[in-house]
């Protein structure tokens, strides 16, 4: 089992590192906003003082926060790309880790049972052949792990073989009622 905690420890290594500009990014991208828009309050204030027109002011105060909102706007739509690009970046880190403990089953298997998983193993395509496989094997008294490791060495997710010998198994039931 330690190889499944290394392979589980790295990947959340890899899933939780940031750089230390990614981890003060959000400060970054909350303080700019404010600062931008006490700026914007500032100006349209000084506009109001400098100016008695209050038309002037009005207009200043309407384009001044247009171009706000238009900022926060971009921001948003950046913190978004970030978003998706992490959660591709998770995905592809995950079905990478699958991968590897489907290959981990696959040396596991070879490595308990070779000449099994050398001697027995038919061409199988499709999940019903592997429930007649099994149903061979097991009337020629193979053990259940044998088979197992047979057809996982074979490349077959362990998922999918244990869901062929539970369907053979009740098909097995069925037959006996």
């Amino acid at each position: 089992m330690e190889p499944f905690g290394r392979k589980e420890k790295t990947k959340n290594q890899v899933l939780n590192f940031k750089t230390k500009e990614e981890q003060e990014e959000p400060k970054n991208s909350i303080i700019k906003p404010i600062a931008i828009g006490i700026a914007v309050l500032a100006i349209i204030v000084l506009i109001a003082f400098l100016t008695e027109s209050t038309i002037i002011t009005i207009l200043t105060a309407i384009v001044g926060q247009i171009g706000f909102i238009v900022y926060l706007a971009k921001i948003l739509e950046k913190a978004q790309e970030i978003k998706l690009k992490n959660l591709k970046e998770k995905e592809a880190v995950e079905l990478k880790a699958k991968n590897l403990q489907q290959q981990l089953e696959k040396t596991k298997a070879q490595a308990k049972y070779p000449a099994v998983s050398r001697k027995l193993m038919p061409k199988i395509t499709n999940f019903e052949d592997m429930k007649k496989y099994i149903e061979r094997t097991m009337v020629l008294r193979f053990k259940k792990e044998e088979i197992s490791a047979a057809l996982i060495s074979a490349g077959w997710p362990s998922e999918q073989v244990e869901k062929a010998f539970y369907e053979v198994h009740q098909a097995k039931a069925r037959k006996t009622v």
